[in-house]
């Protein structure tokens, strides 16, 4: 079907049948297509602002560089969906399906809500998330590399194996997440909340930790040559068998250790 340029503001497409359609340049600005089906549809550049698509599937949808700002994608099916370069500010996409979804190329989710999102194995690359909330979403193996998290939510969620070298999170909320094997080289953690967080086996050398509050996190094996550590929260933090060489926390091991022996 063949709805490219069509004017569909408002129109009410509730479980309407558009898979493979072309909805290229379409504008369907606040339409509701909650539980539509739009299964492998070519909605490039089209105007989707403020739409329903609450459980809408959009499995291998092209969505590139659409405009989806504040548009409700809550429990959506995105997998494997393109969104490069989409526009997605304020949008909810709360416990929608992102699994293998691209999301590279600066796609904008500033103050997105993806509260127990699926991004497994997700290409996030260089998208901005800046005060996106990410709670208890599922972020295991997507690559973030070089991402803007910046003060974003990601209390609780799984980062397992993530790759966020380079990112910023600069002021994001990462307590009592699951980083392990994650990689955080050069990344920039500044003044970031990381209490009871899981970096056992974490690649951060090189990475930014200055203010951080680290209290009670496992950096069990971890990898912390050449980070910067200073003026960081290390209270109860497990850093056995980690590699501290030129992060300033080597001198607080060894004077621990001096102590346990006088004991």
């Amino acid at each position: 079907m063949d709805l490219s340029r069509a004017d569909l503001s408002y129109a009410v497409l509730i479980e309407a049948k558009l898979q493979e359609s072309n909805l290229s340049r379409a504008k369907l600005t606040e339409a509701d297509l909650s539980r539509a089906d739009l299964t492998k549809a070519d909605a490039t550049e089209a105007d989707l602002a403020g739409a329903n698509l609450c459980a809408a599937r959009l499995s291998q949808a092209r969505l590139s560089i659409a405009n989806l700002r504040g548009a409700n994608l809550s429990r959506a099916d995105l997998t494997n969906t393109t969104l490069a370069e989409a526009t997605l500010v304020r949008a909810n996409l709360s416990e929608a399906r992102l699994l293998k979804a691209d999301l590279s190329d600066e796609t904008n989710l500033t103050e997105a809500n993806l509260t127990k999102a699926d991004l497994s194995s997700a290409i996030v690359c260089g998208a901005i998330l800046k005060k996106a909330t990410l709670s208890r979403a599922n972020l295991s193996n997507a690559d973030f590399c070089a991402a803007d998290l910046s003060e974003a939510n990601l209390s609780e969620a799984i980062l397992h194996k993530t790759n966020l070298s380079e990112a910023s999170l600069r002021g994001a909320k990462l307590a009592n997440a699951d980083l392990s094997e994650a990689d955080l080289e050069r990344a920039d953690l500044t003044g970031a909340d990381l209490t009871g967080a899981n970096l056992c086996g974490a690649n951060l050398k090189y990475a930014d930790l200055t203010g951080a509050d680290c209290s009670g996190a496992d950096f069990s094996v971890a990898d912390l040559w050449g980070a910067d550590c200073s003026g960081a929260n290390m209270t109860d933090v497990n850093l056995t068998g980690a590699e501290l060489a030129y992060s300033g926390l080597e001198e607080d091991e060894e004077e621990e250790e001096e102590e346990e022996d006088l004991w």
